[in-house]
């Protein structure tokens, strides 16, 4: 008989040594150079630029500079690839790691609620019963109203989850930010939740699987690394961790507006009103 849970288990334990093996491929070194050695550039298996070396020969040639140093960068990155490759093979003694339809990668999926993939993060705020009636021009008794039957329609409609629209906050922040806009079907994924008070209302969104990052792919374009720079997603250790937080931070406040459009009756008068 299958066993999903013994296999569940065995699937954590890889993940477990693969985040281990990843964890130390800092150690692995690549220096590679263009114009015959008068750029070189070192990388590591992390594929991050330890250091970059220019010879005072072409310092004011600026173009060619930059023409060698992306050359150099390019190679380098080829070649760490490699040889971080090698050295996963020689940790695990396989040829590849394969999850196959088990990663659920860009997929939506109750394995990626349950496990989480990249970042798992919990954003919560309390809102006072005054703000909720002076700002967002909503009652407390028609919020818990609709919260009480979001779960049961999303039931219903089989959706993994229960919010109302966090795809539309992580579309914005991914195509911002160079991520991979792909994966906003498997990252929307979550659950928005709110919980009456004395005289305040909690409310939080819980988002299992961020699979964000701040280096490589899209994050090398200029716009993109400008917006993480304002941010202040840019560099750091725990760079992308901040980043997942953000974005969470972001994604619940959209879901506060909207709820609070649909509970006070003003989220179709508004659409008809400006002719949406």
């Amino acid at each position: 008989m299958f066993d999903m849970m013994k296999m569940m288990g065995k699937f954590k334990e890889a993940q477990d040594k693969m985040k281990e093996i990843k964890n130390q491929l800092d150690t692995i070194k690549v220096e590679s150079e263009s114009g015959a050695g008068l750029v070189k550039v070192e990388v590591n298996g992390k594929k991050e630029v330890i250091s970059i070396k220019i010879d005072k020969s072409i310092i004011n040639e600026v173009e060619m500079v930059e023409d060698l140093t992306v050359a150099a960068v390019n190679k380098a990155m080829k070649e760490v690839e490699i040889k971080s490759s090698e050295f996963i093979k020689e940790k695990t003694g396989a040829n590849f790691f394969l999850e196959s339809g088990f990663n659920s990668d860009k997929k939506a999926s109750a394995r990626n609620m349950i496990m989480g993939r990249g970042h798992s993060v919990i954003s919560e705020t309390t809102i006072s019963h005054s703000v909720i009636r002076s700002v967002l021009d909503a009652n407390v008794e028609d919020l818990i109203k609709y919260q009480e039957i979001g779960p049961t329609t999303t039931r219903l409609a089989g959706t993994e989850g229960c919010h109302l629209h966090v795809s539309n906050a992580l579309t914005a922040i991914y195509l911002a930010t160079g991520q991979d806009t792909a994966c906003v079907a498997e990252n929307s994924i979550g659950h928005y939740q709110i919980e009456p008070l004395d005289d305040e209302v909690k409310f939080r969104l819980t988002l299992p699987s961020l699979t964000v990052g701040t280096v490589g792919g899209g994050t090398r374009l200029a716009p993109q690394q400008q917006n993480l720079k304002l941010l202040g997603c840019d560099e750091g250790d725990n760079a992308s961790k901040k980043f997942a937080e953000i974005i969470c931070a972001s994604a619940l406040a959209l879901e506060i507006s909207l709820f609070s459009a649909l509970a006070s009756h003003t989220f179709a008068q508004a659409h008809m009103k400006y002719g949406r």
